[in-house]
C-alpha cells in the first residue's frame, strides 16, 4: 500500500510518499500555494496520486497540546473538503504537533516536504504496531 503525505502550510503544502510496501515516509515535494491556490494545488495532489499510484492520503492535523482545534485545524479542514473533490482515496488526519519544527532543526532546505514525512512517517509506525 503506498501512502501520500500532507502537512499543510498558508504558503506551502508540503508533500511526502512511501515506499511501495508502507513502511518509510520520503519528502517527495513542494508546491507553493500562494503561486496555485487551493484549486492549483489539489490538482496537482491528484496528478501525483494516479501517476505514483497512492492508496491513500495522510494529512496533518494541528492540534494544540490538548488535542483540541485551533485556527489552523479549521484552515486544513477547509483545504481537505476541497482536496476530496479531486480526488478518490481516503484521507486520513494525523495530528502534526511540532512537525515543521521537528523538520526545521533537522537542517534540511525542504522544511515542508520534510514535516509531511515526519507527519506520514508517524501514522505509518502505528500502522506497525
Amino acid at each position: 500500500m503506498r501512502y501520500l503525505g500532507i502537512d499543510v502550510g498558508k504558503k506551502r503544502v508540503g508533500l511526502s510518499l512511501s515506499d511501495k510496501g508502507g513502511l518509510m515516509a520520503f519528502p517527495y515535494q513542494t508546491i507553493l500555494r500562494e503561486l496555485h491556490g487551493d484549486e492549483g494545488c489539489c490538482r496537482v495532489v491528484k496528478e501525483i496520486c494516479d501517476k505514483e499510484l497512492v492508496d491513500r492520503v495522510v494529512v496533518g492535523i494541528p492540534l494544540n497540546m490538548k488535542g483540541e482545534s485551533t485556527k489552523e485545524t479549521e484552515q486544513v479542514q477547509l483545504f481537505t473538503e476541497k482536496l476530496q473533490r479531486f480526488i478518490s482515496q481516503p484521507i486520513i488526519f494525523e495530528n502534526e504537533v511540532f512537525s515543521s519544527k521537528q523538520a526545521s532543526r533537522s537542517g534540511n532546505k525542504r522544511i515542508d516536504e520534510k514535516a509531511a514525512s515526519i507527519v506520514l512517517q508517524s501514522y505509518l509506525d502505528k500502522l506497525q504496531n
